[in-house]
């Protein structure tokens, strides 16, 4: 993937966590269990440090969080990992 595509894949990300009323959150990174919301939340916020990686022109950090942010977004049940695979190739 390259940036456009994964900025285009971000921003389906965050328009639907938008729309869930998910707001970006942090937890403490020490935290090892942390509620299914909280998780979502970090995960949104990670989606703002993707597009500064992104300018910062670490592509592969940026491709790392994503597959992390897809992980936590396919366990809460938000995505189908058909739906993220189809993000991945045409988005």
């Amino acid at each position: 993937m390259d940036a456009e595509h994964i900025l285009r894949v971000v921003e389906i990300y965050e328009k639907q966590l938008q729309d869930l009323s998910i707001e970006p959150g942090m937890h403490s990174e020490d935290q090892t269990v942390v509620s299914p919301r909280r998780a979502i939340q970090h995960a949104h916020l990670m989606l703002t440090s993707i597009r500064a990686h992104i300018q910062q022109g670490d592509l592969e950090r940026a491709q790392r969080w994503l597959g992390f942010v897809q992980g936590v977004l396919w366990m809460s049940g938000i995505y189908t990992i058909a739906e993220m695979q189809t993000h991945n190739r045409s988005t």
